[in-house]
C-alpha cells in the first residue's frame, strides 16, 4: 500500500504500537507471542484490526476470532475450522465424532489427558499443513483471551511450543484486559517471555 499505516484514523495516538506490531510482522520468528493489553476503550480492538490489515499486506495469512466462542476450544476452534478448509487432512485429524474439532458441533465435554494429547496433535498438524500448503507465515489474532476456556489456553501453549521446535512461521497476537495479563494471571504464566504492548489512556488529540 502507498499510504502510511500510521494514517488510519481509527488508531490515532497508537503510532508506537502500530510500528511495533509491523516490526513483528517484518520478522517472521517462529512461535513468537505478542500480548496487547488495555482497559475498555483503550483502542485494543482497533489496534488489532489495523494489525490484521498490516499483516495481510505483508504476506501473512491472518486468522482472527474473539473469545469465548463455543465450549471447549472456544474461538480457537472457530479459527482451526477456518484454517483447515480445503486442506487434505491426515487420518485422525478429526479426533472423534464427539470432539468434532473441525466439524460443525463444538466440543462440549471434558476430555481426558490421552484424548487431549491427540487433539493437540491434530491442531498442530492442521496449522503446519496450512503453512506448508500456502507457503506463507500464519498469524493467529485472538481477542479477549482472558475469556478463553482452559483447553484453549493449553492449546495455545502447545501451538507456540510446536512452532518453535519445528521452526514453523506461526505467530500469536493475543489481546486482553489489563487484569487478564496481570502478574500471576494464566496468560502471564503461560507466556512470560511474550512481547507486551500495554495500552495506557489516550491523551487529548
Amino acid at each position: 500500500p502507498t499510504e502510511s499505516y500510521l494514517s488510519d484514523p481509527q488508531v490515532v495516538g497508537r503510532d508506537d504500537e502500530v510500528r511495533a506490531l509491523r516490526s513483528v510482522f517484518n520478522k517472521a520468528r517462529p512461535g513468537r507471542v505478542v500480548v496487547v493489553s488495555g482497559a475498555l476503550g483503550s483502542g485494543r480492538g482497533r489496534l488489532m484490526s489495523q494489525a490484521a490489515t498490516d499483516a495481510a499486506s505483508l504476506g501473512w495469512r491472518v486468522a482472527e476470532a474473539t473469545f469465548p466462542g463455543p465450549p471447549g476450544l472456544g474461538a480457537l476452534g472457530d479459527v482451526l475450522r477456518n484454517v483447515a478448509r480445503g486442506l487434505e487432512l491426515p487420518p485422525g485429524a478429526v479426533v472423534d465424532p464427539d470432539l468434532a474439532v473441525l466439524g460443525a458441533a463444538p466440543l462440549r465435554r471434558q476430555v481426558d489427558s490421552q484424548t487431549q494429547a491427540r487433539l493437540f496433535v491434530a491442531i498442530t498438524s492442521i496449522l503446519q499443513r496450512r503453512v506448508a500448503a500456502e507457503g506463507k507465515p500464519l498469524v493467529l489474532m485472538l481477542r479477549d483471551v482472558q475469556r478463553a476456556p482452559p483447553l484453549a489456553q493449553q492449546a495455545l501453549k502447545v501451538i507456540r511450543q510446536m512452532a518453535r521446535a519445528e521452526r514453523v512461521p506461526i505467530l500469536l497476537v493475543l489481546s486482553t484486559t489489563d487484569e487478564g495479563d496481570a502478574p500471576g494471571s494464566v496468560l502471564r504464566q503461560s507466556f512470560p517471555e511474550a512481547q507486551r504492548l500495554v495500552l495506557g489512556p489516550l491523551g487529548p488529540q
